[in-house]
């Protein structure tokens, strides 16, 4: 990538999204800081909490996005 605008972009976001967790309680569910407890939990055989599809589908999307974005920007710059 010729530039850094977009890496320093997400990182703001999640920063964002983290400072913003007691203000918003549904902020830190979009973030990956979940992923790690959900997987703990569910390793250990407990029962997951009634929320966790979101931060599983919420970074499902930001997987398909970020390789999307990936392969836009590759055929534009390769081409």
């Amino acid at each position: 990538m010729s530039s850094l605008a977009p890496i320093i972009a997400v990182i703001s976001l999640m920063d964002l999204g983290r400072s913003l967790g007691g203000l918003v309680s549904w902020a830190p569910l979009l973030t990956p800081e979940m992923l790690p407890n959900l997987a703990a939990t569910a390793i250990q055989g407990q029962t997951l909490p009634s929320d966790w599809h979101v931060s599983v589908g919420a970074m499902a999307l930001y997987a398909l996005a970020f390789v999307a974005l990936a392969i836009w920007r590759f055929d534009r710059e390769e081409l």
